[in-house]
């Protein structure tokens, strides 16, 4: 009786797969970064500014929107006049920045008031944010 031999593999591995599953994993990775930032509600028109360098991003921020018809949001979700205190103290509490994006149909009140009781509750920095026009 002849014994049975194994044969060794004729060809060799691919040597491209790995390089396809870490280009897969960085366009997952990117499309997921890309929606990390909260949504702007629907319809939202930015204030414009003339002048004025960009502001770098900081990484204790928090972002507050004011709406076309003046209400506040939070990270982008409605929240109480409480809930906005209790940010704008802890924001505070941190030494954090406040980040603020209005609608440039926006009441001018509603910013001016937020960016009172951001005074108020001791916020050392506040940042309006705007979209730099074309001359």
């Amino acid at each position: 009786m002849t014994p049975l031999r194994a044969t060794a593999a004729s060809h060799k591995p691919d040597s491209t797969l790995p390089l396809i599953n870490i280009v897969l994993l960085l366009v997952l990775a990117f499309m997921i970064a890309g929606t990390v930032a909260a949504p702007l509600p629907e319809g939202f028109d930015p204030l414009q500014s003339m002048r004025g360098a960009p502001q770098p991003r900081g990484e204790n921020r928090v972002d507050f929107t004011v709406t076309q018809s003046g209400d506040v949001q939070l990270n982008g979700s409605a929240a109480s006049s409480k809930d906005l205190q209790a940010a704008l103290e802890a924001l505070a509490e941190t030494g954090g920045k406040l980040s603020v994006k209005a609608d440039s149909r926006a009441p001018a009140s509603a910013v001016m008031e937020l960016l009172a009781d951001a005074e108020t509750a001791n916020i050392k920095e506040a940042v309006v944010v705007t979209i730099g026009s074309k001359p």
